[in-house]
């Protein structure tokens, strides 16, 4: 068995080069990704009403509440 030719495709497939990482340090400290903690018995109801307002993450519908939140002031 020839196991030299699997270990070396691997190895070349995991290869990221300088570039793509430059790429993902400037992209991740381009964001702000603040903790916040919600009971768990919360998630379920919290899930199902931005769903239903027509929202696809928590991410999305918590930025929009912040955005409308701002224009108030």
């Amino acid at each position: 068995m020839n196991y030299r030719g699997d270990f070396v495709k691997n190895i070349q497939k995991n290869k990221i080069s300088d570039a793509q990482k430059k790429a993902v340090k400037k992209y991740a400290n381009s964001k702000w990704r603040p903790n916040i903690f919600i009971d768990t018995d919360k998630r379920e109801p919290i899930e199902r009403w931005y769903t239903g307002k027509g929202y696809k993450s928590f991410n999305e519908y918590v930025c929009d509440l912040i955005d409308q939140d701002m224009e108030k002031v």
